[in-house]
């Protein structure tokens, strides 16, 4: 299985928690003969959480391991078209796809790591519900809260 860790679930994970425990059990990125995929975005969000929180020693080594285990996916002309199609159905202005709910002004590096995980055909682990809308065009969409319990599916 093909996975995409989105920067919310890997800020969760690097606290061994619920979140960290729900990833491990139910999914195993890192096992299992499953891919664990992290979006470039994500890797220049996480880089400046490092940055801005002035993150000790040990927590920079723990994301790089974490790091280590993922694949990177750099941007490509694939995803730069899926960036074009998410952005427009968010807004409601994609011509082929009918946006079910209200329209969804969403931050333009989660519509980056959303195109990724859609181009890796990859389950999208995340936090953040800023998602929700694109599970059932674009996304295998994992929602997890912060207490490790799932909002969706």
């Amino acid at each position: 299985m093909n996975y995409l860790l989105d920067t919310s679930a890997i800020v969760h994970y690097l606290k061994f928690g619920t979140v960290y425990n729900r990833i491990i059990q139910d999914f195993a990125p890192f096992r299992n003969g499953n891919r664990a995929f992290i979006s470039v975005v994500t890797l220049g969000e996480l880089k400046s959480l490092s940055l801005r929180n002035n993150w000790d020693g040990n927590k920079k080594n723990q994301l790089d391991v974490v790091l280590s285990m993922c694949i990177s996916v750099p941007i490509s002309s694939e995803i730069i078209d899926l960036y074009s199609e998410i952005d427009a159905f968010s807004q409601g202005e994609n011509k082929t796809l009918k946006l079910d709910v209200p329209v969804r002004s969403m931050g333009k590096n989660d519509i980056w790591i959303a195109a990724t995980a859609s181009a890796k055909s990859a389950k999208l682990i995340t936090i953040d519900k800023d998602f929700s809308h694109l599970a059932d065009e674009f996304l295998d969409l994992v929602l997890l809260s912060v207490k490790g319990k799932y909002l969706y599916p």
